[in-house]
């Protein structure tokens, strides 16, 4: 038995990077490539909707092929080809937009916290179910000697359109130091921050290194949340996050920055205030990320945790 997939309209990666769900969390592997920021086309799916994981899942062989033959299209936002194919069954992974736009036929997947697709952050599709079970994890408590030797806070901004974020990140730096290695106001220069993408695990070391991460969204909208207030938690690193503010139904904002609650200058003051005081830095690193009720624990999403539910859900919509 095969299923003929057709990948449309689908996003982008970097050149060299790994697809399969094994290999992009496996650092080994990582480190004997040679990866180049050049966008390239993914065919295959990534992650989760890697022609390897769905086939595992639906005990399938996949095969590719052209829009016009596929029994299901997976599609994303980047382009306008699924219009022309309203009858064909769609996967339409919706991390941007995090908008239905009326596909009949159609399984809607992002990260909008609400009953009519399914949720699932961007994370999860890279990093895999497993996420879940380390944000229930408590958070390593730093030493003395650990703490003063940390460096203040990191930011890795590509997109250089983010007027909040700029601005946010042009007050703070008059402030405290920041180092800065991604397009905006670069001041420190990693070959593998500069070629590879955000889940490439090596950033994390690097990350490891400062007290703070900045993790802005490029926009503040409900339902737009993605992978960058995980690169604070799953290096033991505290987060300063701005974007969705549902993201307080998900994470404890006792965990981290939250400068949609604080806004602007309470933010900054905390941040310095934390930045001179290990016993206030450990106090935020000791709180869970998820508190017991956190949106993720309901009844109404906690479906949404599970790689069982979400092996069911994909299996009953293709058949």
């Amino acid at each position: 038995m095969n299923i003929k997939i057709s990948y449309i309209d689908f996003w982008q990666e970097c050149q060299g990077i790994p697809e399969k769900l094994e290999d992009i969390n496996n650092i080994n592997y990582w480190n004997n490539l040679n990866i180049f920021k050049e966008l390239k086309s993914v065919n295959e799916g990534i992650g989760l909707f890697h022609k390897s994981y769905l086939e595992k899942i639906i005990g399938k062989e996949v095969i590719i092929t052209e829009p016009n033959d596929a029994d299901l299209l997976i599609c994303s936002i980047f382009g306008n080809m699924k219009n022309f194919y309203p009858g064909k069954k769609k996967i339409y992974i919706n991390f941007e937009s995090v908008k239905e736009v009326g596909y009949s036929n159609t399984l809607y997947i992002s990260s909008a916290l609400t009953n009519n697709n399914y949720y699932l952050p961007i994370y999860t599709c890279y990093y895999g179910f497993s996420i879940y079970d380390f944000l229930k994890e408590k958070r390593q408590l730093l030493s003395e000697n650990d703490f003063n030797n940390k460096k203040n806070i990191i930011s890795i901004i590509s997109n250089t359109n983010g007027t909040f974020r700029n601005n946010f990140l042009l007050k703070l730096m008059g402030k405290i130091n920041v180092d800065n290695y991604g397009k905006y106001k670069r001041n420190i220069l990693n070959k593998i921050i500069s070629e590879s993408t955000w889940f490439d695990p090596r950033i994390g070391n690097i990350i490891k290194n400062y007290k703070f991460v900045l993790c802005m969204e490029n926009v503040g909208k409900i339902g737009y949340h993605t992978e960058k207030i995980m690169h604070g938690f799953r290096n033991n690193v505290i987060p300063i996050y701005w974007g969705d503010i549902n993201c307080i139904k998900i994470f404890n904002s006792k965990a981290y920055i939250n400068v949609n609650e604080l806004g602007i200058e309470r933010s900054i003051d905390k941040i310095i205030e934390l930045s001179q005081d290990i016993n206030k830095y450990n106090k935020m690193l000791s709180e869970p990320i998820l508190l017991e009720d956190s949106i993720l624990f309901s009844n109404e999403f906690k479906k949404y945790l599970s790689e069982d539910t979400f092996i069911k859900t994909i299996n009953d919509f293709i058949s």
